[in-house]
This record gives C-alpha cells, sequence and structure tokens, in this order.
C-alpha cells in the first residue's frame, strides 16, 4: 500500500537525517581510505593494522550515531507505517 501523501515534513526530516548517515560514513570511509595509500607507501605496516581494524569497525558504529539521532530528535521507533513508507520513498528517490 502507498502512502496517502508525500507532504509530511517529520518523513522528510527522518529521510534528511538518514541521508546525512549515510553521507558521514561514506566521507568518512573514503577519507580513511585514502590514508591507507600514505600508509602503505611509507610501510606504516602497525599503522595499516589498526586503521583496518577502525574501518572495518565503521558501519556499525555509523548506524548506531543514526539510529540514535532518529530516536533522539524524531522518536523513530513511535511512528506509524505510513510515516516510514513516506521515508522509504523520500530516502529512495533522494528528494532530501
Amino acid at each position: 500500500m502507498f502512502p496517502r501523501r508525500l507532504d509530511s515534513t517529520l518523513a522528510y526530516g527522518i529521510a534528511q537525517a538518514m541521508m546525512d548517515g549515510f553521507n558521514r560514513h561514506h566521507r568518512l570511509f573514503r577519507t580513511e581510505s585514502a590514508r591507507a595509500k600514505h600508509r602503505f607507501e611509507t610501510a606504516d605496516w602497525h599503522g595499516q593494522q589498526r586503521a583496518q581494524r577502525e574501518r572495518i569497525e565503521f558501519y556499525d558504529l555509523r548506524v548506531r550515531e543514526a539510529s540514535t539521532r532518529l530516536e533522539r530528535e524524531y522518536k523513530a521507533g513511535e511512528q506509524p507505517m505510513d510515516i516510514w513508507q513516506q521515508v522509504k520513498l523520500l530516502y529512495s528517490r533522494c528528494r532530501c
């Protein structure tokens, strides 16, 4: 079933917060990956191993950050299904 309308400011805010979380993860991951090249070129093997461990945890950290924000700012767990349907449509269309 499709949502009745796509004009919910709440759904828009949630979708924007989710996109912000994704963009933060992507930016931090790219930055850390770029540093890997320098560590390789300078033979910083210990630094490379540490960074690999940290990168493995990046996704889980970003998900926790986003979940915390969604709950704190939007009471995400209390929102009805029609709001989430709107969020899904907005997020998938990147209309934020």
